[in-house]
C-alpha cells in the first residue's frame, strides 16, 4: 500500500509531516503490537503451567518491548518532533540498541530443551523474534524518512511552525480526549459476566497480529475465524453468520475502511458490530470509521482487559438486537395469525374496519340474496357412528361448502349446528348477487353426492333462497361475529325448512329474476308462517 506522506501534492507541508508520522508511528507500532502481545501470553501461560525458570525472561522481553512502545509515543508527536528533530536521531538509537537484546534473549530461550519441547513456546519466540527483525529493519529506514520530511517542514514553513504546532498539538489531545472517553465505562462492562461461544471474525493482514487477536478471543471461549485482507473477509462475511468483527484499518487491497463500508450498505450485515484495530490514533482515522458505522476504534497494542470489554459490549449490543428481532418476528407472526384467524370469522373489508377502531359496524344493503342449506338425515347418524367420526363428516362437508362460497365469491355468515348461511351481494354489493347464489345452490347438490359415495348413511341438502334488503353488522364485544337480519333472512329459511331434501327452493323474485338462465320446477303455493300463502319453485338446473 502506498503512502499516503509521499505523494500528498496537494497538501501542506504540514500536513504532509502529520501524515508521515501517523503512519511511521502505525508501521512501528504494528510489530511491537505483536512483540508485547505475544509476550503477554507466555508470561500467562508460563505462570499458569508454574514454569519460573522463563518467567523472569518472558518480562525482560515485555519490558524491552514496552519501552520502545513508550519512546515511540513520547517522540513521534508532532510537537515533541517539531521543537526537538533530533529525537528522532535518539528514538532510531532506542531502537538499535534495545531490539538486540530482546532476539538475544529469545536466542537464548530458544536453546532451553524445555522451550524446544513447548511447541507452543517455541512458535511464540519465533513470533517475537521476527517482529523484532521487522522493527529493527522499520526503525532504521522509516525514522531516516521521517527526519527527510521534518526538514522540509521546518525549512517551508518556518514562519507558520509556532501555529502548526498548537493545531496539531490540538489534534493529538483531541484524539486522546476520544479514546479516553470511550474507555470511561470500561470498568462497569469489565464486572459484567462475559458473552461466550460467540462467533467472531478477524481480519489482517499481519500474521501475527491475526494469531496474536485469534489467540486472546479464543481464550474468552470465542469461536473465531481470520482473514488476511480484506477480499477473503468479504467472502468469509457473505457465508457466515457473525456476531462481530475485529478489522484491521491499513490492509492492501480492499482496506478496513471498504470493508466496513461494504458490511454497513448490506442489508444483512448492517447490524453486525464491527470494531476498527489500528496501530494509527490520529482523529481523521477516528471519525472516518465512525462516519463509517464503526461500532468501536481500537489502537494497538491494547489491553487484553480492555479488549475483551470492548468486544462483550458488542456483542451484548448485538445480542439485545438479535432479541429485538426475534420478539418483533414472534409479534409480526402472531399478529398475521390473529388476522388470519379474524378473516375466518369476519369479511375482509368489514375486519379492516374493526381493525381501524370503527364501532359499531351496521349496514343496509338494499340488495342481496341469502341461501340457509341443511343437512337431511345428519341426525340419524348419531345412533350408528362415533361422535368424532360424525364431526369429521361434518368438517367435510362444511369445508366443501366454504371452498364453494369462496369461488363464486359469496360470504359464508355461520354454520348454526348442521344449518349453514350464506350470503351474496355482502359486504361487496354486486349485481349477479342471485346468480351467483343459484350456480352455488346447483353445485352444492353435486358436491353431497360425491361425498356420499361410501358413506353408509347418505346426506342430502335442504336449501332455500331468497333476495331483498338485509341488514348486516357485528354484534358481541368478546365473542362477537358477523350477523344478518331483516325479512328477506327469514323468509330464506322458511324456504329451506319448507323444501325437500336434495332440493332448493326459491321465491317468486329469485325466479324472476333468473327465469332466463335457469330452470324451474312448476310454481307450488306455501302458507309460511308470519307471511301467508307464497308461490315458490325448485330450482332444478342452468340452461
Amino acid at each position: 500500500m502506498s503512502d499516503p506522506a509521499t505523494n500528498g501534492d496537494d497538501l501542506t507541508p504540514a500536513e504532509r509531516l502529520g501524515q508521515k508520522v501517523s503512519h511511521v508511528r502505525h508501521d512501528l507500532r504494528s510489530p511491537l503490537t505483536n512483540i508485547i502481545g505475544f509476550a503477554d501470553i507466555l508470561i500467562e501461560e508460563a505462570s499458569a503451567e508454574g514454569l519460573a525458570t522463563f518467567l523472569e525472561d518472558f518480562r525482560r522481553i515485555r519490558q524491552l518491548s514496552g519501552q520502545i512502545f513508550d519512546a515511540i509515543n513520547k517522540t513521534l508527536e508532532i510537537d515533541s518532533l517539531q521543537k526537538k528533530p533530533a529525537t528522532i536521531l535518539h528514538l532510531q538509537g532506542e531502537i538499535l540498541e534495545t531490539v538486540p537484546g530482546i532476539r538475544a534473549a529469545i536466542k537464548l530461550l530458544l536453546t532451553q530443551s524445555a522451550v524446544k519441547e513447548n511447541k507452543v513456546y517455541a512458535e511464540d519466540l519465533e513470533r517475537i523474534s521476527a517482529g523484532a527483525e521487522q522493527l529493527l529493519e522499520r526503525g532504521q529506514h522509516m525514522l531516516d524518512e521521517l527526519s527527510e520530511v521534518l526538514r522540509s517542514v521546518i525549512a517551508e514553513e518556518r514562519e507558520l511552525r509556532a501555529t502548526r504546532m498548537l493545531e496539531t498539538g490540538d489534534s493529538a489531545f483531541i484524539t486522546r480526549q476520544i479514546i479516553d472517553q470511550k474507555q470511561q465505562p470500561v470498568v462497569e462492562l469489565i464486572r459484567k459476566e462475559r458473552i461466550t461461544e460467540a462467533s467472531i471474525l478477524v481480519v489482517d493482514d499481519n500474521e501475527s497480529n491475526r494469531v496474536l487477536l485469534s489467540r486472546r478471543l479464543a481464550r474468552q471461549s470465542h469461536r473465531v475465524d481470520a482473514a488476511a485482507d480484506g477480499l477473503e473477509a468479504m467472502d468469509m462475511i457473505q457465508g457466515n453468520d457473525y456476531d462481530c468483527i475485529l478489522l484491521d484499518v491499513i490492509m492492501p487491497g480492499l482496506d478496513g475502511y471498504q470493508v466496513l463500508e461494504k458490511v454497513k450498505a448490506d442489508q444483512r450485515l448492517r447490524h453486525v458490530p464491527v470494531i476498527m484495530i489500528s496501530a494509527m490514533d490520529d482523529i481523521d482515522s477516528l471519525v472516518r470509521c465512525i462516519e463509517h458505522g464503526a461500532d468501536d476504534y481500537m489502537t494497538k497494542p491494547f489491553d487484553p482487559i480492555l479488549l475483551g470489554a470492548r468486544v462483550n459490549a458488542c456483542l451484548e449490543k448485538k445480542q439485545l438486537r438479535d432479541q429485538e428481532q426475534s420478539l418483533i418476528h414472534r409479534l409480526q407472526d402472531e399478529q398475521a395469525m390473529v388476522e388470519k384467524l379474524l378473516l375466518n370469522i369476519l369479511p375482509e373489508r368489514v375486519a379492516e374496519r374493526l381493525k381501524n377502531g370503527e364501532s359499531p359496524i351496521v349496514d343496509q344493503f338494499e340488495e342481496a340474496t341469502v341461501m340457509f342449506a341443511d343437512l337431511v338425515g345428519f341426525t340419524g347418524m348419531f345412533d350408528r357412528q362415533q361422535p368424532k367420526e360424525i364431526v369429521q363428516v361434518l368438517n367435510e362437508i362444511f369445508s366443501a361448502l366454504d371452498a364453494l362460497s369462496e369461488r363464486h365469491g359469496l360470504e359464508k355468515i355461520k354454520t348454526i349446528g348442521d344449518a349453514y348461511l350464506v350470503v351474496s351481494g355482502i359486504p361487496s354489493p354486486r349485481q349477479d348477487h342471485i346468480s351467483a347464489m343459484a350456480s352455488m345452490a346447483l353445485e352444492v347438490n353435486d358436491t353431497i353426492a360425491n361425498l356420499n359415495r361410501g358413506t353408509e348413511v347418505p346426506l342430502k341438502m335442504r336449501m332455500g333462497i331468497h333476495t331483498g334488503p338485509v341488514l348486516a353488522g357485528i354484534i358481541g364485544e368478546k365473542k362477537f361475529i358477523y350477523d344478518l337480519w331483516g325479512d328477506t333472512v327469514n323468509t330464506a329459511s322458511r324456504m329451506e325448512s319448507h323444501g325437500e331434501p336434495g332440493r332448493i327452493q326459491v321465491t317468486e323474485s329469485v325466479y324472476q329474476a333468473l327465469e332466463p338462465d335457469f330452470i324451474f320446477d312448476a310454481p307450488r303455493t306455501l302458507d309460511v308462517k308470519g307471511r301467508g300463502p307464497m308461490t315458490t319453485r325448485f330450482l332444478t338446473g342452468q340452461r
